[in-house]
């Protein structure tokens, strides 16, 4: 594991915790988390998990709602 994919794996655990325990805005989400913009943050997001960071913040962790969402895709 290099560096910068350490800390992209700890700004996007840290991410996820505020998709889940804050109604903070995604921008604001982001900037918190350390990325340089929102839209960066958005592909990091979503490369690492499958999905946008307003899909995990409306699903959260619920992985019935997960494969609902692998269903209709």
């Amino acid at each position: 594991v290099t560096p910068h994919q350490y800390l992209q794996s700890v700004r996007l655990r840290a991410a996820k915790e505020q998709l889940t325990v804050t109604a903070h805005s995604i921008e604001q989400i982001a900037e918190d988390c350390g990325f340089c913009s929102t839209s960066h943050f958005i592909m990091a997001f979503r490369k690492n998990t499958g999905l946008t960071p307003l899909q995990f913040e409306f699903f959260g962790n619920n992985r019935v709602s997960l494969d609902f969402i692998a269903f209709m895709c």
